[in-house]
């Protein structure tokens, strides 16, 4: 397996003749074999993979002798001839661990990019609830361009066009143009329709409420507090909403106890207002 990062430049050759195979196969393909990737021999992946609602399972050297499977979905434990995981339809980054079984479906990561948000080297990830519909509310974009695209990767999957501000996506398409202004996007992961709605009267400055966050970062939990809010979202690095919460009164607090270590997003709504505010977990 070769492996080349473009930016750094940095390369490496990594021997997997002597892996053990593992393949993804279901229902949604008449239960044909889909090899999954490694480079360890013990996790596996499948990246930006459709699959319909359907039993599935995860087996070795495409032999069901070494099988796995579960009931649980999106993520469980497969154990050997376990029942078939009921999957959902959608489009998902497949993770796999041969060694414990356990196994997840996360909707993969949908961004935009371009020197019209934060520039060609930095993704602007948007949210979404239901690995379809992907949004990212109250973005300021400056006038250039920029494209959606799946995982961080233009290699994974990509849209551009022409049309601003609104089109269907062209698969690897040129760049779309974009107007200065603060929008509220949408995509749909399934027919490519994108919009850029213009937020008019968008909203009062959000520091009026005197929003804050400790600690943060956290272990624990995150203590806000505020003059006036409703509701809080909180999305993982992928976009993935995994809490929506209402609050009332001026303060509220959501448990990270749970969450894996790493970087999420809280979007804070009062009224008309949001706020979007990193979160580190530790």
């Amino acid at each position: 397996m070769v492996t080349f990062n473009k930016n750094t430049l940095a390369y490496s050759f990594v021997n997997v003749q002597n892996f053990q195979s593992v393949s993804f196969l279901g229902q949604f393909n008449n239960w044909v074999d889909v090899p999954m990737v490694t480079f360890d021999g013990i996790t596996y992946t499948l990246s930006n993979f459709t699959v319909t609602a359907g039993g599935a399972k995860f087996r070795q050297t495409g032999s069901w002798a070494v099988n796995w499977g579960s009931t649980t979905f999106p993520s469980g434990v497969g154990v050997q001839d376990g029942a078939d995981i009921p999957l959902a339809a959608g489009t998902y980054n497949i993770t796999f661990n041969r060694q414990t079984g356990a196994y997840s479906f996360s909707y993969v990561t949908l961004s935009i990019i371009g020197n019209a948000a934060a520039g060609w080297n930095t993704d602007v990830p948007l949210i979404t609830a239901d690995g379809n519909l992907y949004t990212l509310e109250n973005q300021v974009l400056t006038t250039g361009e920029l494209k959606f695209r799946v995982n961080n990767n233009f290699g994974v999957a990509n849209w551009g066009g022409t049309a601003f501000p609104s089109g269907t996506g062209v698969p690897d398409g040129p760049n779309i143009p974009v107007t200065a202004g603060t929008y509220n996007i949408t995509f749909n992961r399934l027919t490519a329709a994108y919009s850029f709605e213009a937020v008019v009267n968008n909203t009062r400055d959000f520091e009026a409420t005197g929003i804050m966050v400790y600690p943060n970062p956290a272990q624990n939990s995150w203590n806000f507090t505020f003059t006036a809010a409703e509701r809080i979202t909180l999305a993982d690095i992928s976009g993935k909403i995994i809490l929506d919460k209402a609050v009332t009164g001026t303060s509220a607090s959501i448990d990270a106890s749970g969450l894996s270590s790493g970087l999420y997003f809280a979007t804070v709504y009062s009224g008309n207002s949001l706020k979007v505010i990193k979160l580190v977990k530790n």
